[in-house]
């Protein structure tokens, strides 16, 4: 499994998300100066799994980026 290799660990969230992935669409956009990815669902369960996901990459590969959820 590729993410056990890059982060020694299953990401939190992973497992769920895969469990839930027909609740989840990902919209990709390109932009300008690189893309957006929008990742979307109505699950609560699989939104909560992705915020754990994301926090947790946001973490690991030290983005500097807002852990916070906005609306």
């Amino acid at each position: 499994r590729m993410p056990l290799r890059i982060h020694g660990q299953v990401p939190p969230g992973a497992a769920t998300m895969q469990r839930l992935r027909t609740a989840i669409v990902y919209h990709y956009e390109p932009l300008e100066a690189g893309a957006r990815v929008r990742i979307l669902t109505r699950d609560a369960k699989a939104r909560q799994a992705v915020h754990e996901f994301l926090r947790f990459q946001i973490r690991d590969h030290g983005t500097g980026d807002p852990t916070a959820i906005q609306s």
